[in-house]
């Protein structure tokens, strides 16, 4: 399947006071959110070295979204997986060779999102208003009349404002609708905050900026929830100990390239935490990494 194309212009921010444009991260740009334990990021990175531990794999939530996308639907996990135990491998996170001798489990959720755009945006609108001015002109005059006719006045026009008044309901509605599904999709993707500030501040940053325009687009995402085993209470609900969801736009892209760009951006935020929503590009890495086997739990042999 050919990578997905976007015709939506970029987005530019400006500084306040200084008139000068800022470009907004592009596609190829990812967002990430991160969160960990601080007793466990303290044990882990002590003495700025990586606490080596082992790990096996499940699969989570597959998201397919609206398109049609070979890409995403065809990809098997084990290849999911794999691309992610390369930068895992960076900080010292190896594949074990059994569950029971596993220190985390790693559940992998993945897919891509579903945003719906509203009609208001669809037709470029600024105001769920209707101007009825011109369209009460044209009914009165195909009728023999004019607007300001006192029969028009008592008749038509009630009949008219009760169409206009429905449907600006419905365009409520579905303004709301497509809003409510926009922040399904903040919460999913940890970007929730950033939204909400991109929405309320006066003059909101240019990461906050794009987070509310990249929510408008289709986005490939993958989220990583780790549990320690080793502490692991049978029957119980058990907390992961850290937590790494990351996104990028989907349009121009399949999923294994946008797969492989998100994990090489991940590396720098495995068991760690973010203070915000940050928005980078994938770094490139020189040479290889001999991976063992992944042990994937619930795999079919």
């Amino acid at each position: 399947m050919p990578p997905r194309f976007s015709a939506a212009p970029l987005a530019c921010a400006v500084i306040f006071g200084s008139g000068l444009p800022v470009s907004l991260p592009a596609d190829d740009h990812v967002m990430v959110i991160a969160l960990a334990e601080q007793s466990y990021t303290r044990e882990k990175f002590a003495d700025g070295k990586s606490k080596p531990e082992t790990y096996v794999v499940m699969p989570g939530n597959f998201f397919g979204g609206n398109t049609v996308d070979r890409t995403l639907e065809k990809m098997p996990f084990r290849r999911i997986a794999g691309h992610l135990a390369h930068e895992l491998a960076k900080r010292e996170y190896w594949p074990a060779a059994s569950a029971h001798q596993a220190d985390l489990l790693m559940v992998v959720h993945w897919g891509v999102t579903a945003p719906r755009s509203s009609m208001q945006e669809m037709t470029g609108r600024t105001s769920l208003s209707v101007d009825t001015s011109n369209t009460q002109d044209g009914i009165a005059a195909a009728l023999g009349g004019s607007a300001g006719d006192v029969g028009w006045e008592v008749g038509e026009r009630s009949n008219l404002n009760a169409i206009h008044a429905d449907d600006f309901t419905q365009q409520q509605v579905d303004a709301n609708s497509a809003e409510a599904d926009r922040q399904n999709i903040a919460r999913l993707l940890g970007l929730a905050s950033s939204l909400k500030r991109s929405q309320e501040a006066f003059v909101p940053s240019v990461n906050d900026i794009a987070v509310q325009h990249g929510l408008k687009e289709e986005r490939y995402f993958v989220i990583v929830k780790v549990y320690d085993l080793r502490k692991w209470e049978k029957g119980k609900v058990n907390r992961s100990i850290w937590t790494i969801r990351l996104n990028i736009g989907a349009p121009g892209k399949n999923f294994e390239e946008a797969l492989v760009r998100m994990s090489r951006v991940g590396v720098d935020w495995f068991g760690r935490t973010t203070d915000d929503v940050v928005v980078v590009r994938q770094k490139q890495f020189k040479g290889e990494v001999e991976m063992p086997p992944i042990v994937i739990i619930g795999e079919e042999k």
